[in-house]
């Protein structure tokens, strides 16, 4: 649906796209997170954009309790090799702590606050990243 609202702007470059947003000189195209329907924001209107950051701590927590007992388990006389199966599961729920993080951009005008739908923390960065050098072009 993107595409066809870029098509009705024909003077519209793209200036960044990802699946958070579609940014343009003048225009932010936000998908709702059913995807059949869009925010249209005016990039004269937005007075801040900030990333909102989603993590799951309590992963964290799991994994460095898992290498408190392998660490634990190795320093014993009786650990008889638990400290291997127990290091593992907590590199794995480290890996699953960094793959879980999501962050979203909140775009603010006017007393009001849009937020895209969660995605990478690369794309969040980079689109606020590319809003700001849009606005900076603008004012």
């Amino acid at each position: 649906m993107a595409n066809a609202l870029l098509d009705a702007l024909p003077d519209e470059p793209v200036l960044q796209s990802n699946s958070l947003a579609t940014l343009t000189p003048s225009l932010v195209i936000i998908p709702t997170a059913q995807r059949s329907t869009q925010s249209i924001i005016a990039l004269a209107r937005v007075r801040d954009v900030r990333r909102v950051k989603t993590t799951y701590p309590g992963l964290l927590v799991i994994s460095a309790a898992l290498f408190l007992i392998a660490a634990a388990a190795y320093a014993s006389k009786q650990g008889s090799g638990a400290h291997i199966p127990a290091a593992v599961l907590g590199l794995l729920f480290l890996a699953l702590y960094f793959s879980s993080r999501k962050a979203a951009v909140a775009f603010l005008f006017e007393g009001e606050v849009i937020e895209t739908i969660p995605g990478s923390l690369r794309e969040a960065t980079a689109l606020i990243r590319a809003v700001q050098k849009a606005r900076s072009n603008v004012t």
